[in-house]
């Protein structure tokens, strides 16, 4: 077995701590999704929503966000505010 095959049976183990439990569900998150993997993408998420760059770029780029995306929905905010 290699690492790939390895990490893909790790994600998807369900969760057992209480805490991580707790966490998923305080994200509003259906338990039919409560494994790992699913605490991974609500750490990153949190960590992004902290000011991380690394975890918001990568957010953006899984979600296919660029740059002027943001530049135009702030404009449009901004516009609106005036």
């Amino acid at each position: 077995m290699n690492t790939r095959d390895s990490l893909k049976i790790l994600l998807e183990l369900p969760v057992k701590n209480s805490d991580d439990l707790n966490e998923l569900k305080s994200f509003g998150i259906s338990q039919d999704h409560y494994d790992n993997d699913m605490l991974m993408t609500v750490a990153l998420f949190k960590a992004a929503l902290k000011g991380s760059m690394p975890a918001i770029k990568y957010i953006d780029d899984r979600m296919g966000r660029s740059p002027s995306d943001k530049a135009s929905k702030l404009e449009e905010i901004i516009n609106n505010i005036w």
